[in-house]
């Protein structure tokens, strides 16, 4: 059960929400960031740190848009920001700014925290370098490259094909089997 303060419940609806936040947040690999409804921030996680450079203690009660700029929004977002205010997710791209200076590139998911009437009690963003999938995904992809680094070791001609019956994997030796260039 989430705290709540008995003399303003608004206020004890916000306690509750940020308490979750900060909590699912804590063990995120991904940089998640929590203000409450006037931007400042409340919740700043390990990865944002690892992500931004930027430590907890220096963003705390900080405004969130301090690490993007006006320019960073792209002119086509300002609808989508109106959307976020009446309750609804915003996703898109933006570059942040990291404590040495420089820019990041990152996807932002931007998520607004409800009360049970539906205000805005807090929000949440989460960011993950542009182009970088989740930790499961990225161990997919090294799986895979993995097993075809071991089926292109064998010598015998390997083939591989999905549901469709289209060709996914050709190895070296079936390559060489069929007279066509291992690339092509």
């Amino acid at each position: 059960m989430a705290p709540r303060d008995k003399t303003d419940p608004a206020r004890g609806d916000r306690i509750g929400s940020l308490a979750l936040l900060a909590a699912l947040a804590r063990d995120s690999c991904d940089a998640i960031i929590g203000s409450d409804p006037d931007g400042r921030i409340l919740v700043w996680n390990a990865a944002a740190e690892s992500l931004l450079g930027y430590p907890a203690e220096k963003m705390l009660g900080k405004k969130a848009g301090r690490i993007f700029s006006s320019a960073d929004v792209p002119n086509d977002a300002s609808g989508d920001v109106l959307e976020l205010e009446r309750g609804v997710a915003w996703r898109g791209e933006a570059s942040a700014l990291c404590a040495d200076g420089s820019r990041v590139r990152v996807t932002v998911v931007a998520l607004p925290v409800l009360d049970d009437s539906g205000a805005i009690t807090a929000s949440a963003m989460i960011l993950r370098r542009a182009g970088e999938g989740s930790p499961l995904e990225e161990d997919a992809r090294r799986s895979q490259a993995s097993l075809h680094g071991v089926i292109n070791a064998i010598l015998d001609p390997v083939f591989v094909k999905d549901e469709q019956h289209r060709w996914v994997f050709l190895n070296d030796a079936f390559c060489r089997f069929l007279g066509h260039p291992a690339k092509s």
